[in-house]
Formats: structure tokens, C-alpha cells, sequence
């Protein structure tokens, strides 16, 4: 079984090493109001104090990784 940690939808490995998406997961992906709602309220609300605490933490590890060849844009928060 595959999952897309992005949106959840799920899946399966199908011929030849490429990814089939189950249609019924696609209408019920992370970012429908629904889903979208209940992340919010079950993940994101319940990590932000953790979060803002350890601010400081993330920001000093990310440093880290900055400057490597990754290719990728860091946002601020």
C-alpha cells in the first residue's frame, strides 16, 4: 500500500513500478474542507504551543541544512 504523506490519498504499487491511486481515497484527500478542518484542529492547534516553544531549536537545526546542495528555499515563519 502507498500513501502520499502530502495529502493522505492512498494507493498501490500497479505494473511496472508505477503508482495507482484509489479514486474514492482522491475525493477524500487532506486538503477537502473536511479533511482540511479536522487537521487543522486535531494536529495543527495542538502542536503550536510545542511548536513556538521549541522555535528556537528548529530555527538553529535548520541552519544546518541551509547550505546544502538540496536545492530548496527556506521560508521564514
Amino acid at each position: 500500500m502507498l500513501e502520499c504523506p502530502f495529502c493522505r490519498v492512498t494507493g498501490s504499487m500497479g505494473e511496472a513500478g508505477v503508482a495507482e491511486w484509489d479514486s474514492l481515497s482522491m475525493d477524500h484527500h487532506r486538503f477537502t474542507e473536511n479533511a482540511g478542518k479536522e487537521f487543522v484542529e486535531s494536529w495543527i492547534l495542538k502542536t503550536r504551543p510545542f511548536f513556538k516553544n521549541q522555535l528556537n531549536t528548529i530555527l538553529l537545526h535548520k541552519q544546518v541544512y541551509k547550505d546544502s546542495k538540496i536545492n530548496m528555499e527556506w521560508e521564514t515563519p
